[in-house]
């Protein structure tokens, strides 16, 4: 049950065990979705942009001790979507970006509910409302995030959601956020029931909202 660091192992090797049972860092599958995103380096046409939130979730699950994967770009296609989740069968995690919300083409809970198991749609957060949390599959139940295409609530979703998720799968220990007090220079607008994360530059015991 213990994390181990190099003096522990040094610990060990100096009484001669040379092995240890431990846990396998957890695979995500991290799946960006969306008809108007493009791989990075190529010029985005009208209405288009530079896929950002699969590489964002790729460097987030090395931070929070997975093992991640990016798939490529899915169109919102639901048989496209599905054969993207099907894929996740074999990792410990499924992290999804884009199509999470209620629009015409956020298919992607949909795509889960005819899959597998819908636990939460829609959270009391701000940003990142739209996300969906689920379980893909029959036999093995493989847990998925479905994060929103937004990035500042995909960023924030990740850190709430997708980070305690590849702690107990990896069974690693709950990250500590260092907190703070610190008195706001203007008011921050914030819906009653729901929880709002909020950028914001600290100096001096004052925190000024960002944009």
């Amino acid at each position: 049950g213990r994390q181990l660091k190099p003096s522990d192992v040094g610990l060990l090797a100096s009484m001669g065990i040379a092995d240890v049972p431990v846990y396998e860092k957890p695979r995500v599958l991290i799946v960006p979705t969306g008809e108007e995103i493009v791989p990075r380096g190529e010029a985005p046409g009208p209405g288009q942009m530079n896929e950002s939130n699969g590489v964002m979730n790729y460097l987030y699950v090395k931070r929070f001790g997975g093992v991640p994967t990016v798939h490529g770009i899915v169109p919102d296609k639901k048989e496209a979507l599905a054969e993207a989740l099907r894929e996740g069968a074999a990792y410990d995690l499924v992290v999804t970006t884009g199509g999470s919300s209620v629009g015409r083409r956020d298919l992607i809970v949909e795509v889960l509910s005819s899959m597998g198991d819908v636990l939460a749609h829609g959270v009391a957060i701000k940003p990142g409302k739209p996300v969906a949390l689920g379980l893909i599959g029959t036999a093995k139940k493989i847990p998925i995030v479905c994060l929103p295409g937004y990035p500042a609530a995909c960023a924030i979703d990740a850190m709430v959601f997708v980070d305690p998720a590849v702690k107990k799968l990896g069974h690693l220990p709950p990250t500590q956020y260092k907190t703070q007090r610190a008195l706001l220079t203007r008011k921050i607008y914030s819906e009653p029931g729901f929880r709002t994360y909020t950028r914001v530059s600290i100096d001096d015991g004052r925190a000024t909202p960002l944009r």
